[in-house]
């Protein structure tokens, strides 16, 4: 028992926040980074800390645990309010930042990894960072920032008006971004001052299918459809069926709605490819790395975590980007349609006829571009590690 005791006393705890109200993006990455850390340092246990309404769908490793936040939904504009909870926002917002600094307090991590924004969604960490400050012992914070976060003009206003690179001075150990310079170089687009610059680390693009176990063969002529979380979908779901007939007729597609769809939406897509042998529709999977290695293109918005995993499996790949209430992934497609990496069309210009034309060639070519730094797994454990005690 004694033996027992000591192990369990020498393992170091590290608190992962995410906040991810919208998609499925945020929590693929960070438990596609929490699983590579568990996996390769045996005495490290992880506290996920997140308001996503997936994560318990998640099929996490043992030292992985996670504690659910009550959910917040997003608008169009931008603006947060209570999903399923019948209550003020700010009342929530109390109750989500309850839980977050008891988590870490009695968790007593050495260190903690935010996800993208400093204070957090609608400042529910500055009550912890507040503490935090006060103790003569703290953990060491490290915020994690994806490759493109909006237009940057709209980036460098918000970052100003809320003050969060005064955080990053006054809390932050360092700045990792999951990108590659040479697609965005995000320190020069935001302007970002001295003082966050030289905590900047830029650590290579995080994605799972570097990290999967499971193998797969691309079978020719198949299409894997993919929205992502699917909340706002139905445009492209919509388009992609209607541009069916004009694809090969030897060609299989596979359509992910994703879990936050509506579930009319989802009802009347399931139904409309209800007689289709061409065509496989559901909803969810907890395997999406394992589909996208089977398809030989992929089609889907262009969220982070989808683009990056298919362009690391040298996937040929469609995409049409979201453009509200962030123009994150418009300009995230723009500019590696520039390098040659993907096809892209924006959503006003999307039509079943340009659709089904940009899939066909897509079939046709097996050029996927340009070689991107896709080393940000190893790259962010690196990091991590030299800043654990």
């Amino acid at each position: 028992m004694g033996k027992f005791c000591h192990f369990v006393n020498i393992m170091q705890r590290l608190v992962i926040y995410s906040h991810d109200t919208f998609g499925l993006g945020n929590m693929r990455r960070m438990t596609a980074i929490a699983e590579h850390l568990v996996r390769t340092h045996g005495d490290l246990n992880i506290l996920l800390i997140s308001g996503s309404s997936a994560l318990p769908a998640f099929q996490l490793p043992d030292r992985i645990d996670y504690i659910k936040l009550p959910c917040l939904a997003r608008d169009a504009a931008g603006r947060y309010s209570p999903r399923s909870l019948s209550m003020a926002l700010h009342e929530l917002t109390s109750l989500r930042a309850s839980l977050i600094d008891a988590a870490i307090r009695n968790f007593a991590p050495e260190l903690i990894l935010v996800d993208k924004k400093p204070f957090g969604v609608n400042g529910e960490l500055e009550p912890v960072l507040r503490r935090l400050r006060q103790q003569v012992r703290r953990p060491k914070l490290v915020l994690l920032l994806r490759d493109i976060l909006d237009d940057p003009e709209a980036t460098r206003s918000a970052w100003s008006r809320t003050g969060y690179h005064d955080a990053i001075d006054a809390c932050y150990e360092a700045v990792l971004v999951v990108g590659d310079a040479r697609v965005f170089d995000m320190a020069k687009e935001y302007a970002f001052p001295a003082s966050t610059h030289r905590r900047l680390r830029y650590c290579g693009y995080v994605n799972k299918s570097t990290s999967a176990t499971a193998t797969g063969t691309a079978a020719p002529d198949s299409v894997l459809v993919t929205p992502g979380g699917g909340e706002d979908g139905a445009l492209l779901v919509d388009t992609y069926i209607d541009a069916l007939a004009s694809l090969p007729a030897a060609s299989v597609s596979h359509i992910i709605l994703g879990p936050d769809m509506p579930a009319a939406q989802a009802t009347r897509f399931e139904a409309r490819l209800a007689n289709s042998s061409r065509v496989i529709c559901q909803r969810f999977t907890t395997a999406m790395d394992e589909h996208m290695r089977r398809a030989s293109v992929l089609v889907s918005m262009a969220g982070y975590n989808t683009v990056y995993e298919g362009l690391s499996l040298g996937k040929r790949m469609v995409v049409v980007p979201r453009t509200r209430p962030s123009r994150e992934q418009e300009i995230r497609a723009q500019r590696l349609a520039q390098l040659g990496s993907l096809t892209c069309i924006h959503p006003r210009e999307l039509t079943p006829q340009r659709l089904s034309a940009a899939v066909c060639q897509a079939l046709r070519t097996s050029d996927s571009g340009p070689h991107l730094d896709f080393d940000g797994l190893a790259n962010v454990e690196r990091a991590l590690m030299e800043m654990l005690p």
